[in-house]
């Protein structure tokens, strides 16, 4: 029996494609035949599964990525199985839109069908959700559809503007905002795509052709041969968790475990002035707005090119890549949003422990995988998406410290401001016949940045560019001359954040300096993965926060000081381990 099966879970392992013809008689071969009444329905059974409630083992035989990695699945949970409408699109075979179901005076090319849930366990295969038939009732002469897709949890009909049916191709180019909604708990899912090919030779499947045979007179009859038609969620899932074995320089204050930083204060080697960090959240950064409702790729794309070993499984109906729309924007998002998720936990095994009633550590995105491009050529993203876990520096007994530093001088506020002072160049008018330099009080860093500026009570003072400078200097004058000091780190009441693009599937290989040279499908997330970002460890102050409002663009830190070791398991809901430094 064919099946109509997510690609989010254990997959069947079948040689056997959906494009098959039944050994059933034919209906009419391409036009509804003369002998069937005009309007007489048609009948074409299809059977929803979804992924199975466990972890399917390995399979011999199944593809294995550069790491060694066979494919795994992991379970997905009630909200990502679940499906509340099935829209199904016929087409002719030339993939305009097909007449199957009358609604007024004019024909539709879908039909929206109502769902039944089932619970027959495909263990190792895939688990029922519920059985469809899709009714059609074409006139008679009409051309009997060749081609079907589907988009499951949609909210409503796909067609043109004026309600007509859209062609194969207009369905394909389709891009929206398809981001999750707790509230509504509703995945889009669509038919899979992938590329019959990965030696550069493929064509692009996205739809299930030769559907004619499958159609019968009665509902019956059409039950007996079901046609199969893979769908694969929208999103990708993302989550963090910590699994850092605590160091005998590592403390635990109130049951929280402080990680030192392998950093002081003020860069001595004393113990008393150890910086230690904690984990406050995360979310995720530079998420794209939106993306393709059926996953869009270059059928022509090799495993080389993207340096992805299998990047497409037509076996599995899937493949492990994707393009971005044309002109992408990005979300970025501030400090305070990056407390929203928390850091969980990790099992003996590795896999990452999902908290779903609070604390939740996990979270959908929307596609950013390789430039969109019209010229053949295949791109890295241009702005990977990124994990950001917001952080805070602490000392040893667990309470917030404010630190800054300027010119590879460490130190708490008022001494960096100390420093900055003495270098400034700025004198005031001390007394009748005293200039002086600038005293620290007369400074602080800017609202929203950490350059220095004057004081609102210094301003009534009479200032100079130098000791010996023969004019006065204007407050924006003086304001300049301290800006052109250059930026402090200030790590505000000890908020920092630490960072990593994510990694998928791509190989990463080095130069010959030892430098990384990642392949175009090292980083990004494509839909239907499920990426653990798992913390192993944490050294150096991470990024400061000066103003947790304002929205955090993830640059590489200039220093070696700060970073995250972390390691990074790739899930299709399948297994892919890797390691990273989060920075």
């Amino acid at each position: 029996m064919k099946n109509l099966k997510f690609l989010f879970g254990a997959f069947c392992a079948v040689g056997m494609m959906a494009s098959c013809s039944s050994s059933d008689d034919v209906v009419g071969g391409e036009t509804t035949p003369d002998g069937i009444a005009n309007g007489q329905n048609l009948y074409l059974s299809v059977s929803v599964m979804s992924a199975n409630e466990g972890t399917r083992a390995t399979e011999v035989g199944d593809p294995v990525d550069d790491d060694g990695n066979k494919a795994d699945y992991e379970k997905g949970t009630g909200k990502e199985n679940d499906v509340t409408n099935a829209y199904f699109y016929f087409y002719n075979a030339d993939g305009s839109a097909a007449n199957v179901v009358k609604q007024g005076d004019t024909y539709v090319n879908y039909y929206n069908s109502p769902t039944t849930a089932e619970k027959e366990d495909g263990m190792p295969n895939v688990e029922m959700l519920l059985d469809v038939t899709v009714v059609i009732n074409t006139e008679k002469g009409d051309l009997i559809p060749d081609k079907i897709v589907a988009v499951l949890n949609a909210d409503k009909a796909l067609t043109k503007q004026d309600g007509t049916g859209m062609s194969l191709s207009e369905l394909s180019e389709i891009v929206n905002d398809y981001s999750f909604d707790r509230n509504d708990n509703k995945f889009v899912m669509s038919s899979s795509v992938y590329s019959s090919s990965g030696n550069g030779s493929g064509v692009k499947k996205m739809e299930v052709d030769n559907i004619q045979s499958f159609f019968k007179t009665s509902d019956t009859e059409a039950k007996k041969t079901p046609v199969d038609i893979y769908v694969e969620r929208v999103l990708a899932k993302v989550s963090v968790g910590a699994q850092m074995t605590v160091g005998a320089d590592d403390i635990t204050v109130d049951n929280e475990t402080l990680y030192y930083t392998g950093q002081t204060t003020d860069k001595s080697a004393d113990e008393d002035k150890r910086v230690y960090v904690k984990f406050l959240g995360w979310n995720i950064a530079t998420e794209t707005e939106k993306s393709y409702l059926f996953k869009n790729i270059d059928p022509k794309w090799t495993d080389k090119q993207l340096g992805i070993t299998n990047w497409t499984w037509p076996d599995y109906f899937r493949s492990f890549r994707a393009m971005n729309p044309a002109g992408m924007t990005y979300i970025n998002r501030n400090y305070n949003d990056a407390l929203m998720f928390k850091v969980g936990g990790v099992d003996q095994k590795g896999d990452m422990v999902y908290n779903e009633d609070k604390d939740i550590n996990y979270t959908y995105v929307q596609e950013n995988a390789s430039k969109n491009t019209t010229d053949g050529t295949v791109a890295a993203p241009e702005k990977p998406t990124k994990i950001l876990v917001a952080s805070q520096l602490v000392d040893k007994t667990g309470k917030p410290i404010e630190i800054a530093e300027w010119r590879g001088i460490r130190s708490d506020v008022n001494g960096v401001l100390i420093t900055m002072a003495n270098f400034s160049g700025v004198y005031y008018q001390k007394d009748e016949n005293t200039r002086a330099l600038i005293t620290p009080e007369m400074i602080r860093f800017a609202d929203d940045a950490s350059y220095a500026v004057l004081v609102d009570d210094a301003e009534s003072n009479t200032f100079y560019l130098s000791r010996d400078a023969a004019e006065t200097a204007d407050i924006e004058a003086v304001n300049k001359q301290l800006k052109e000091l250059g930026n402090a780190k200030v790590w505000k009441d000890g908020k920092t954040y630490y960072y990593t693009d994510i990694r998928h599937l791509g190989k990463i290989t080095q130069d010959g300096k030892g430098q990384d040279v990642p392949s175009v499908g090292a980083y990004g997330v494509v839909r239907n993965h499920s990426y653990q970002v798992v913390i192993n460890s944490v050294t150096g102050l991470g990024t400061p926060v000066y103003n947790p409002d304002d929205v955090i663009d993830p640059e590489q830190p200039k220093d070696e000081e700060s970073y995250l070791a972390a390691r990074i398991k790739v899930l299709s809901w399948r297994v892919v381990k890797s390691t990273v430094d989060l920075k």
